[in-house]
């Protein structure tokens, strides 16, 4: 941990930090997407992100509306301790503040402590696949999926690109015209992507990413970026489609899955916060199971 600002002193996160957060992660092999280097730094500049270690403990500390969201990094430590004294502070100077991103696993750990309220959040859950369910789509249940690919296949010449450094620019065109037209206005959950995009496409070679592209009938039209969660399992970070294009979300699924993830058991496609338009189509594709979270705060 050396380096590391010694709570409750803070620092602003930032790439220097890389190696010592993911080799935690290494360790720790989460499950849930969020416990991922490149999430974490991504979403920074919208969410104030800052790190501290606390006991051996790596905490990170970000901002959502007013409220402080405590992230704790360690594995096979008693966090417990840590997150008590962390929320008491909090509100001894006057701020909002919940211990978050727990699985059930931890969150357990939680259950009889006095004082303390555990909170589930079903918009907060990640949806996990099987790999081979996404390549295949085996069944009735994917009908719908198969025949939308071949639509698509039938109806447009396609290739898929894998993207590198210089493709930066075309990414970056296809999230503008996208973002352009679903009016990704200053305030919103969408311009707060936006950012993060732009930090992920701005830092390509710095962090763990990689991804794809679509170029149909001669333009890119659609991206995709992911990472690696843990041994097991790959993590979809962004799918961007443009409108116009008759089932290009599930060709890009499916075709990027195959050539890019199969190595992989599982691929996370991380939470639906709370859209049911998004909570309907990640249920579609019949996850294998949620990651549920939780998260804990002092009671009133």
């Amino acid at each position: 941990m050396t380096g590391l600002p010694k709570y409750p002193e803070f620092e602003l996160l930032g790439l220097k930090h890389r190696d010592i957060v993911e080799g935690q992660l290494k360790k720790m092999q989460p499950i849930a997407s969020e416990l991922n280097f490149t999430e974490v730094f991504a979403w920074r500049p919208t969410r104030n992100t800052k790190i501290c270690v606390h006991n051996g403990i790596i905490a990170l500390d970000f901002e959502k509306k007013g409220v402080h969201y405590i992230v704790f990094l360690c594995p096979d430590c008693e966090i417990v301790p840590a997150a008590r004294e962390v929320l008491e502070n909090h509100r001894r100077n006057g701020f909002a503040c919940v211990v978050a991103c727990l699985t059930e696993e931890t969150a357990a750990h939680f259950k009889d402590e006095s004082g303390l309220e555990i909170t589930s959040d079903r918009a907060a859950s990640d949806y996990v696949y099987l790999t081979s369910d996404l390549i295949n789509l085996e069944g009735r249940k994917y009908d719908g999926k198969r025949n939308l690919i071949k639509q698509f296949q039938s109806n447009y010449t396609f290739e898929m690109a894998e993207i590198t450094k210089k493709h930066i620019p075309e990414v970056q065109a296809i999230q503008a015209e996208w973002c352009k037209t679903r009016q990704c206005e200053p305030g919103t959950v969408l311009a707060d992507e936006n950012v993060a995009i732009e930090q992920m496409l701005g830092h390509f070679s710095d962090i763990e990413i990689f991804g794809a592209m679509l170029k149909v009938n001669g333009k890119f039209a659609a991206y995709t970026l992911a990472g690696v969660l843990n041994d097991k399992t790959a993590v979809t970070y962004i799918e961007k489609g443009l409108h116009g294009y008759k089932g290009i979300y599930q060709a890009i699924n499916q075709m990027f899955a195959e050539k890019y993830l199969s190595k992989y058991e599982f691929i996370n496609r991380e939470q639906d916060v709370g859209d049911d338009g998004l909570r309907h189509a990640k249920m579609s594709y019949h996850p294998h199971h949620l990651v549920h979270k939780y998260s804990v705060k002092l009671k009133a």
